[in-house]
């Protein structure tokens, strides 16, 4: 049987529900969820009491002693993220939400659990690193706001303030994220201050603090960042040079084509694209190539590339 098409979107059909059947289906699925239940009752508070709820239920969980192990951990995982939901949905005052983002970020020290599967660190370096995100704009006191990132940076022993870094061209303007890069860090020294001058895309002085912290030449993650910082500053012939100098045969190798993709696109170098994709295709006959071969240079060259690739095939077999 034929499954009628919907044609209408789930927001469409709520907001023609007449009010006693809404009222009937939210008190019915509060009553089977605690998680939905809870949302609920925050919708339902005044702004100034949803903020002080909500902060009340970061200082419990800061306060516990309970230790979660594997079995338990999805419980924290969903309470965390029933706040930061709370948050979303129901703060708009900039300060306030970044007070609140602020506490709960902090509690990465408070927090016992077993993070094997690194469901910690993804709720505090990319859930609630959006809210930062979404609150900084607004946040008048840009100084008041670069010294919570500093505090939320230099106390990430556990690693999960790291998308804050990450993030930190997100956060804050260009001015307060120099102004950092003059203070002192207890800790990551080597990697917090060049991650800075990459936000900035400030591809120089990020060549020259990478620089200093390499005195065996740089790896290929390094090269990799290289490239891709010279490209947003605009130097394409800077990145030219260290795209080309990342190995396929070591780690991080992945980005290596893509970067050359970009940079040959961009400098409309038309036989360099045409020798890339032709090599790609020599060493793995993807789909995702096979397409960008046609769609750039049409069916003759792709067989041409197809003949190429069977006389090579029978020379190696003998």
């Amino acid at each position: 049987m034929e499954t009628r098409k919907q044609s209408k979107t789930l927001e469409e059909i709520v907001a023609e529900l007449d009010r006693k059947t809404l009222n009937s289906l939210v008190c019915r699925h509060a009553d089977n969820d605690e998680d939905f239940n809870w949302m609920i009752l925050k919708a339902a508070m005044s702004k100034n009491d949803v903020y002080e709820d909500i902060k009340n239920e970061i200082a419990s969980i800061k306060k516990s002693k309970r230790f979660y192990d594997w079995r338990t951990r999805g419980e924290l995982y969903s309470k965390l993220g029933n706040i930061l939901e709370a948050i979303e949905l129901n703060i708009t005052d900039s300060e306030q939400g970044i007070d609140l983002t602020r506490r709960f970020l902090l509690l990465d020290t408070s927090i016992r659990c077993d993070d094997s599967d690194g469901g910690l660190g993804e709720i505090f370096n990319y859930d609630a690193v959006e809210l930062l995100k979404k609150f900084a704009p607004a946040y008048a006191d840009k100084e008041k706001l670069e010294q919570i990132v500093y505090k939320l940076i230099e106390i990430n022993d556990c690693g999960c303030h790291d998308g804050v870094l990450e993030e930190i061209g997100e956060i804050l303007p260009e001015k307060n994220i120099r102004s950092l890069m003059t203070r002192d860090f207890s800790r990551d020294r080597d990697y917090i201050k060049p991650q800075m001058a990459f936000a900035l895309k400030d591809a120089p002085l990020f060549e020259k603090l990478l620089a200093e912290t390499r005195p065996n030449g740089f790896g290929n993650c390094d090269l990799t960042e290289l490239a891709e910082c010279w490209i947003a500053y605009g130097d394409l012939g800077k990145a030219l040079e260290y795209a080309l100098k990342i190995d396929h045969n070591l780690n991080y190798s992945y980005k290596k084509d893509d970067l050359l993709e970009e940079i040959y696109t961009k400098n409309g170098d038309i036989e360099a694209l045409k020798k890339l994709y032709s090599e790609n295709f020599m060493r793995s006959h993807s789909d995702e190539t096979k397409e960008k071969i046609l769609k750039n240079f049409g069916i003759d060259f792709f067989n041409d590339l197809v003949k190429q690739r069977i006389e090579m095939v029978e020379v190696l077999s003998g």
